[in-house]
């Protein structure tokens, strides 16, 4: 976060924050990062990624797959880590058959991907259909 102070208009400097704030789960500086990016990267899909990310962690869970849906629609390796957060936000939300269904279509996109995550509490996917 130390770059953020020094220069705090620089969208390379607020990417690494978001991206450092949600690897840390800070969500509202991850949210407040992503806000001020977007007149500059707009929808691309990793910032979507990074704000549905955030919008999970605050436990606004519609908002997240709202943003993340749109982000996985997109080409590209940020398309595939919106899915991934799109697979958690369902899941947080407790819509296990959706987190089965996306995290088959993140899969099927990547095959080599992993992407069920400590969060699922032990719960398989395969098994939530």
């Amino acid at each position: 976060y130390e770059a953020a102070g020094k220069q705090p208009g620089d969208p390379i400097v607020l990417l690494g924050v978001a991206q450092i704030a949600v690897h840390v789960q800070d969500w509202r500086t991850a949210l407040e990062a992503v806000v001020r990016l977007k007149p500059t990267f707009g929808g691309r899909p990793v910032l979507l990624a990074l704000e549905g990310a955030a919008l999970t962690g605050l436990g606004r869970y519609q908002e997240a797959i709202t943003v993340l849906e749109e982000g996985f629609r997109a080409p590209g390796s940020g398309a595939t880590l919106a899915g991934r957060w799109l697979v958690r936000a369902h899941g947080s939300a407790g819509d296990w058959d959706a987190a089965a269904r996306v995290e088959r279509r993140v899969r099927e996109r990547d095959p080599h991907i992993f992407v069920t995550a400590s969060f699922l509490r032990g719960r398989s996917l395969d098994s939530a259909r």
